[in-house]
C-alpha cells in the first residue's frame, strides 16, 4: 500500500485538493470519435421579404372619374337650360325677390354679311315680286334702284306692320292682278257658269260682255315663286273679288262686285340697295307716307293707324311739309335716308329662284 495513496480522499468525497504546481497533469483523455455526436444542423430561417413601400393610389383613376363626373353634370345642367321656356321662367313664371319675373339679357342677333347684288336677271326678278307685294304692275325701268308708287291699302300698311300678308285671297288677288297680261277670253261653257253665278237681273247685261278668265294652274305657279306655298284656290274677297270655279280650274272677276273709296294718303317706297347671303336675298326698301290733304310727309309708312281708319297714329313724325302749291313728291337717292328703312327678306327655293318670307323693319 503506497500510504501516499491511501491518505488521498476520494473524489466527490470532499473539497478538491489544493494543485500542487510542481505535479504536471495528466492530459485529459482524448475523446472517442465513435462517440462524439455531431450537433444537429441548424434549420435555415425563412427569408422574410423586405417590407414593401406603401400603396400610392391611382391619380389617374381618381381625375377620370372626376373628369366623367363633371361631365355628367354638365350635360344635365346643359338639358335643363335647353328645356327651360324662353325668358328663363317656368309656365308660371319664376318670380325674383321684387316679386317680378326674373329679367333675362337680350341676344343681339349678328348681322349675316352681305354681298351686293350685281346679278340683273335676280334684280329684276325680285323688282317683280317687291311690285306684286305692293300692288302695283309697275316695274321699275332703271333695275338698280327706283321708286315704287301704291295707293292706299290697308293690306300693304299691315304687311309692313305684322311683316307680312296674312289674308291668302288678298295674296290671290295680288297674284292674279300681275297675271292680267295672261287672261284668256272664257269659253261658251265658261260663260255659261259666270252668267248663272250672278243674280237675274244682271245676267242680260253681262252676256253683252267680253268676259275673261286665266287658269287655275297658272296662279297656282305664280303664287308658289312669291310666296313660296302651295295654293289653297279659294275666292277672294273685299275689293279685289276674283271668283274660282273649280269644276274647270280658271278664276274670273266678278262682273257685278266691287267696291272702292278714295283716300287723302299715298304710299311711296324706295328700293336702295340689293344684296344676298347665304340662301337669303334683301331688297331694302324706305318708305314715306304723304297726306295730300294737308301737304304733310310722314317719316313711315306705318305711321297711319290701321285700327281707325285715316287716323295717323299718336307717334307719327313728319319728314317734311309740301308747299300749298305743290302736290308733287319724290322719294328718292337725295332723301330715301331721311326715311324709315325696311328690309324685305326673300328665301331661296330648289329652282333656284326667291321667294317672299317677311319684312322688317330697321
Amino acid at each position: 500500500m503506497n500510504p501516499e495513496l491511501d491518505n488521498q480522499t476520494p473524489v466527490g468525497a470532499g473539497p478538491a485538493p489544493t494543485q500542487n504546481p510542481f505535479i504536471t497533469p495528466n492530459p485529459a483523455p482524448a475523446p472517442n470519435p465513435a462517440l462524439v455526436q455531431e450537433p444537429a444542423p441548424i434549420a435555415p430561417q425563412p427569408t422574410q421579404p423586405a417590407p414593401m413601400p406603401p400603396k400610392k393610389k391611382n391619380t389617374t383613376t381618381i381625375v377620370l372619374v372626376v373628369i366623367l363626373v363633371l361631365l355628367i353634370v354638365g350635360c344635365g345642367v346643359a338639358a335643363a337650360i335647353m328645356l327651360m321656356p324662353k325668358g328663363g321662367n317656368n309656365a308660371g313664371g319664376s318670380s325674383s325677390s321684387n316679386g317680378g319675373s326674373t329679367p333675362t339679357t337680350p341676344v343681339t342677333p349678328v348681322e349675316p354679311e352681305e354681298t351686293e347684288v350685281t346679278d340683273a336677271l335676280l334684280k329684276k326678278e325680285l323688282d317683280e315680286k317687291i311690285a306684286i307685294l305692293h300692288h302695283t304692275t309697275q316695274i321699275d325701268q332703271t333695275i338698280d334702284k327706283g321708286t315704287v308708287v301704291g295707293g292706299y291699302s290697308n293690306a300693304i300698311f299691315d304687311m309692313y306692320k305684322t311683316g307680312y300678308l296674312d289674308s291668302n285671297t288678298i295674296r290671290i288677288s295680288y297674284v292674279i292682278d300681275s297675271l292680267k297680261s295672261d287672261f284668256r277670253p272664257l269659253s261658251t261653257e265658261e260663260r255659261d257658269i259666270v252668267i248663272n253665278s250672278i243674280p237675274q237681273e244682271y245676267r242680260e247685261m253681262v252676256k253683252e260682255e267680253s268676259l275673261q278668265g286665266i287658269d287655275g294652274d297658272k296662279v297656282a305657279t305664280k303664287y308658289k315663286g312669291v310666296f313660296g306655298e302651295e295654293l289653297v284656290h279659294e275666292t277672294s274677297d273685299e275689293c279685289y273679288t276674283y271668283r274660282y270655279d273649280s269644276t274647270h280650274n280658271f278664276y274670273y272677276q266678278d262682273p257685278i262686285d266691287g267696291c272702292g273709296g278714295t283716300s287723302p294718303y299715298a304710299t311711296f317706297h324706295y328700293k336702295n340697295k340689293y344684296t344676298t347671303s347665304g340662301d337669303n336675298a334683301y331688297v331694302y326698301v324706305s318708305t314715306a307716307l304723304v297726306d295730300w290733304e294737308h301737304g304733310n310727309v310722314y317719316c313711315d309708312i306705318a305711321s297711319l293707324d290701321l285700327t281707325n281708319e285715316f287716323k295717323l297714329a299718336d307717334d307719327a313724325e313728319v319728314c317734311t311739309t309740301l308747299p300749298a302749291d305743290d302736290v308733287l313728291f319724290v322719294l328718292d337717292e337725295s332723301n330715301y335716308e331721311n326715311y324709315s328703312q325696311y328690309r324685305f327678306i326673300f328665301n331661296k327655293a330648289e329652282d333656284g329662284t326667291y321667294y317672299f318670307s317677311e319684312v322688317e323693319k330697321l
